[in-house]
């Protein structure tokens, strides 16, 4: 699933995805004049100029979209769809995320949805959305507004040994993300265990912390091995993704080193080698990646097999085992 900007050419799909999506609404409600269902493509296309479309893409196929707008210091939500052969599978949440994050320096965020419709609800309370008002439409439609404030200023900082806990709490908690995707004979339970971890850290391993209010959010880890820094265990709790977390993890660590910089991870990871793509990061090939994690990685043949390395696009490489590494 990839959750990408969409462009004028992705109107007619987005469009009729929409339709589809508002059937239940229309039906909930007893009402098929609904705006999302007699919205027009002229009408749609002509927000391009002034809001945000994301949309979410499984194998070529628009799954769901949402888009947005700046009013001063408030980014307004709307319209987040979903075909209803993919809901419940996290597609709405990914693009809240992602939506939320394109909206820049936005300080709220607001959105409505009709006071029916308990599931919708149900996610953005569960985003962190609270209800501010509600306005009746009718005697069959209120709608009912909800509100975020966006979430104090994080801080990157090095971890210490007071966060030993922590840290094994958020690298299993969002590992599970791999559970029956990695081979099986390579997975296990707990992930990381403690004296793994431990171990990792007495071997080189730095970790540094992504932290808001006093509380670890993500974790990335980096090692000097003979002649390359290795970017090692890189986490972030699961209700924060997609929120540029990583991303700033990602882009501290960087500058801590005038090494190469490797990075390896689990090849059916996909989401994770698109994360690190996005970042400027390439695939090598496959006898270099053997190569590479047979000079800098102490793992098992099985695992060389089942892994891919990924090295900066252009001078510098870069290496993390994306659910589990050594």
């Amino acid at each position: 699933m990839l959750v990408t900007p969409a462009s004028v050419d992705d109107s007619a799909a987005i469009l009729a995805l929409q339709k589809l999506a508002y059937q239940s609404e229309a039906a909930l409600y007893n009402d098929f004049s609904l705006p999302p269902l007699t919205e027009t493509l002229e009408d749609f296309r002509s927000q391009f100029g002034s809001r945000v479309v994301l949309k979410a893409v499984d194998q070529g196929r628009i799954v769901g979209s949402v888009r947005a707008c700046r009013d001063g210091k408030t980014c307004r939500i709307g319209r987040l769809i979903v075909h209803p052969d993919y809901r419940r599978r996290g597609i709405g949440t990914q693009l809240m995320r992602r939506i939320e994050a394109a909206c820049g320096t936005a300080e709220r965020f607001e959105l409505f949805t009709g006071h029916k419709s308990a599931n919708a609800i149900r996610l953005y309370e569960r985003l962190g959305y609270e209800v501010f008002k509600q306005e009746p439409v009718h005697d069959r439609l209120t709608l009912v507004f909800l509100e975020k404030k966006r979430q104090v200023a994080g801080i990157l900082r090095p971890c210490n040994d007071a966060d030993l806990d922590t840290i094994f709490s958020i690298i299993n908690e969002a590992a599970e993300a791999y559970r029956g995707v990695i081979p099986a004979d390579r997975w296990h339970d707990p992930y990381m265990p403690r004296e793994e971890l431990r171990h990792e850290i007495q071997n080189g391993v730095r970790f540094w912390g992504y932290e808001e209010a006093g509380e670890l959010l993500g974790v990335m880890g980096i090692q000097d091995v003979q002649d390359v820094t290795l970017i090692r265990h890189a986490y972030v709790r699961t209700a924060r993704r997609g929120q540029g977390i990583g991303g700033k993890l990602l882009a501290a660590l960087r500058a801590k080193t005038n090494r190469p910089l490797l990075i390896g991870t689990w090849a059916a990871a996909t989401w994770a080698i698109r994360f690190y793509q996005q970042h400027g990061f390439r695939l090598v090939t496959p006898a270099e990646k053997d190569r590479l994690l047979q000079r800098y990685w102490s793992i098992p043949a099985r695992q060389v097999e089942t892994s891919v390395v990924l090295a900066e696009g252009q001078g510098r490489p870069q290496c993390h085992m994306a659910a589990r590494e050594t």
